[in-house]
């Protein structure tokens, strides 16, 4: 959730000319995926309690994916709307 704030508020301050839709976007569709996230966080903590440690494994996989797709999507962005001087 922090790393999708950090995006907003650089999208905010260093982006001037990008679409509000896009932001809009950005934020809705993030706030489902960390959500997810966050579900597969608690499922790997509760895999590990009982011992699973593939399962963990593989969750926190998925979590990082999440992660770098979020970058992913914030450096096209600066590519795509930054003021070039």
């Amino acid at each position: 959730m922090s790393l999708l704030m950090l995006v907003s508020m650089h999208m905010h301050l260093f982006l001037p000319r990008e679409p509000y839709a896009v932001l809009k976007d950005l934020l809705d569709f993030g706030v489902k995926r960390i959500g997810i996230a966050t579900v597969l966080v608690f499922l790997s903590c509760l895999g590990l309690s009982f011992g699973v440690t593939w399962v963990a494994i593989a969750l926190d996989c998925v979590y990082l994916v999440i992660i770098a797709h979020v970058l992913a999507i914030w450096v096209r962005l600066v590519r795509t709307y930054a003021v070039r001087d």
